[in-house]
């Protein structure tokens, strides 16, 4: 949502405060040590989901890598690229498609940037497409309902892949359960599996995200699906795979975190680098990705 590209660079989004269980974790014997997954084990795998759901709400900002893959009956596509996401004190996020594969490419790449009211995408193909000069094109939120579905698919998928987003996407599963131990990029890390259907990942949401999500959910056909997580000592998701399934099509999402609470540096473009493209100029009918 780019699984779901998602959730705000804005699935994105997230707000509010600590958790009353994540106080009542920490008041059992202090903060866990970096080197420890004892806080993860001493609950049960639902608790740790849910508690790790929460935890993503605290936090200030990430990066991560991704892929995704999409199969249906016309074939296979493919992306993968790096997300960066400034949650605190404002909603800043930043993307970039290093690789596109299937029955559209884009040339040159694709970069994007998610402020609260207006998406930036610098795209060779599409600034040549249009004929446009400037290297980046600002897209208001608000216009965002009118643009073909091509563009309008291509760009929630972008706005959702975060690794943040899917961690509350997922805590509503029933049944969640521990997989083992292990180490990712030198840090421990304990697994959990488990499934989930689209009403128990979307009621899990903060309702500003799921208002962004549900629509491309619904329209896709996608009806639940199977997750693995990986959580830190301290309720941090480091990698998260999300398989999506339903009729017609699959979508597998991975998610590696790179940083967690790190300063993230995304830069603007000028007024001079931008051309603010109207909603009667974004394609009607684009192939589909």
């Amino acid at each position: 949502m780019l699984s779901r590209l998602t959730g705000s660079l804005p699935r994105l989004a997230a707000a509010a405060g600590a958790a009353t269980v994540l106080a009542a974790c920490s008041s059992g014997g202090g903060t866990p040590s970096p080197g420890t997954v004892t806080s993860a084990t001493a609950l049960t795998a639902r608790q740790a989901l849910q508690l790790a759901a929460k935890h993503t709400k605290t936090l200030t900002s990430m990066t991560a890598s991704f892929s995704i893959q999409f199969t249906s009956p016309a074939g296979g596509a493919g992306m993968s690229g790096t997300v960066k996401e400034q949650l605190h004190p404002s909603l800043l996020a930043e993307a970039n498609l290093t690789s596109l594969s299937g029955t559209q490419s884009l040339p040159g790449g694709l970069s994007e940037i998610v402020t609260p009211t207006a998406i930036y995408l610098r795209a060779p193909s599409l600034t040549q497409a249009q004929h446009i000069t400037k290297p980046w094109v600002e897209i208001p939120l608000a216009e965002m309902g009118v643009t073909g579905a091509a563009l309008n698919q291509l760009l929630s998928q972008l706005q959702t892949a975060s690794p943040l987003t899917e961690t509350q996407f997922v805590s509503g599963s029933p049944n969640v359960h521990k997989v083992g131990t292990g180490v990712i990029d030198g840090v421990p890390v304990t697994e959990y599996a488990g499934s989930f259907t689209m009403s128990q990942a979307l009621a899990a949401l903060p309702a500003d995200t799921r208002s962004a999500v549900e629509s491309q959910i619904r329209s896709s056909g996608l009806t639940g699906g199977t997750f693995k997580i990986w959580l830190d000592a301290q309720h941090n998701p480091r990698k998260v795979v999300v398989t999506e399934t339903g009729s017609p099509i699959t979508v597998k999402i991975t998610e590696n975190v790179t940083s967690l609470n790190q300063p993230v540096n995304i830069t603007l473009p000028t007024s001079d680098e931008i051309y603010v493209l109207p909603a009667s100029a974004l394609p009607s009918a684009t192939p589909a990705v």
